[in-house]
C-alpha cells in the first residue's frame, strides 16, 4: 500500500480547496474514515437546501476512476429537492488512499475491500443522515452497490429504492476477448504482475484524454468541467487499470451473478436501471438479464446516451432525470 498517498489524502482536507463545479454547490462536509488496513476513505456530504424539509439521503456511488466533485451538479439537483447526498471516493481513487506506488494506476486487490468500506461508512457517518436511504450507483458503483445490498445489508435495513446508472454488471467486449481476458488477468495476478498496467492502459486517461471520440459523453461543457476540476487538483487524476484491477473486477462480476441467483428474487426493493442506448463500456445484455431476475426492477433505455448518462447533454439525459424523479417520488 502507498502510505504516502494515504497521508496525502488526509492532508488534502486542510491544504486543497477544489472549487465547486458550475451549477453545483460546494459540499457542506468533507471528512475521512480510517480503515483497519491503514487505508482512508474520503466522503462528502451535501445537506438539503435551506428551508427544504429533509426527504431522506441518497448514497451516491461513483464509477471507476471518478471523484466526488464530479457529481456536484447532480448533488445540487437532489439537494434542491430536499435530499441529503452522501458520496464517498472508493479506495484507490479520488482523494481516498491509493493502492499502487504509481498514483495514476487504477488498482484494487479485491472488490470485497470496497464492500467492507461501505459497511464501515454505513455504520459510521452515513448512519446519522435522514432516512429513507436511496442508493444511486454509476457503473462500478452500481455493481458494488448491488453486491452490497444483496450480500451485506439485512432486509430490514435495505435502501428504499435503488437507481443504477449504466451499472457494470459485465464489461462490454467481443465474445472471444470476454472468454480469454478473465483467465489471463487472473494468471497475471497469480504470477505477481497484478500491479502492472493491462495492455492498452497507462497513466493517462483511459478514454484517450480528449473530448473528440470519447466513449463517455456527448456534452463538451460537462467534459470540460471535469478537466477543470482535475487541473485544479491533479491528485484526483486516475489513469488506466492494472491487471490486478481487471482480475478483481471479473471475480466480482462472477460474485454478483451468484448473489443475484441466490438472493435476487427476494429483493423487495424497486430498482431502476438506466441503460445508455449507445454505451460501449458495459454490457447491455447483462443489464437486461439483471432486470429480468429482480422482482421490482424496470429498465429505462436512454436513447443515444454514452456510458456516463448523468454527464450527458441536458436533452439526452432528460429521460434519466425523469426516471430518477419518478423513483424518488415513489418512495
Amino acid at each position: 500500500m502507498d502510505f504516502d498517498a494515504v497521508a496525502a489524502a488526509r492532508a488534502a482536507l486542510a491544504s486543497v480547496t477544489v472549487p465547486p463545479a458550475p451549477q453545483g454547490p460546494e459540499a457542506d462536509q468533507a471528512d475521512l474514515l480510517d480503515r483497519p488496513d491503514g487505508m482512508v476513505i474520503r466522503y462528502l456530504i451535501w445537506h438539503p437546501a435551506p428551508g427544504m424539509p429533509p426527504r431522506g439521503t441518497v448514497l451516491l456511488l461513483q464509477g471507476r476512476g471518478e471523484f466526488v466533485e464530479k457529481y456536484a451538479e447532480l448533488a445540487g439537483w437532489l439537494r434542491a429537492a430536499g435530499w441529503a447526498v452522501f458520496a464517498p471516493d472508493w479506495r484507490g481513487q479520488g482523494r481516498s488512499g491509493r493502492l499502487a506506488p504509481d498514483r495514476a494506476m487504477g488498482h484494487l486487490n479485491r472488490f470485497d475491500d470496497c464492500l467492507d468500506d461501505l459497511d464501515a461508512l454505513a455504520a459510521g457517518p452515513l448512519a446519522g443522515l435522514p432516512r429513507p436511504l436511496v442508493m444511486l450507483g454509476h457503473s462500478m458503483g452500481g455493481h458494488l452497490g448491488m453486491r452490497w445490498v444483496l450480500e451485506r445489508v439485512p432486509a430490514v435495513a435495505r435502501p428504499a429504492a435503488i437507481i443504477l446508472s449504466a451499472p457494470m454488471i459485465d464489461i462490454r467486449m467481443p465474445l472471444p476477448a470476454r472468454r480469454l481476458v478473465p483467465p489471463l488477468a487472473r494468471l497475471m495476478r497469480a504470477r505477481g504482475r497484478g500491479m502492472t498496467y493491462a495492455p492498452g492502459q497507462g497513466p493517462g486517461r483511459a478514454s484517450g484524454g480528449g473530448f473528440a471520440g470519447n466513449r463517455l459523453t456527448h456534452d463538451p461543457a460537462r467534459w470540460a468541467r471535469e478537466q477543470a476540476l482535475l487541473a485544479a487538483d491533479p491528485a484526483l487524476h486516475l489513469g488506466g487499470s492494472s491487471w490486478g484491477w481487471l482480475a478483481a473486477a471479473f471475480d466480482s462480476i462472477r460474485d454478483l451473478e451468484r448473489a443475484v441467483i441466490r438472493a435476487g428474487a427476494g429483493l423487495d426493493v424497486p430498482v431502476t436501471l438506466l441503460q445508455g442506448g449507445a454505451d460501449m463500456v458495459v454490457d447491455p445484455v447483462a443489464q437486461s438479464r439483471l432486470v429480468a431476475r429482480l422482482p421490482r426492477a424496470r429498465l429505462v433505455v436512454v436513447p443515444g446516451a454514452l456510458h456516463e448518462i448523468l454527464m450527458e447533454t441536458d436533452e439526452i439525459q432528460a429521460p434519466a432525470r425523469a426516471a430518477i424523479t419518478q423513483a424518488l417520488e415513489g418512495i
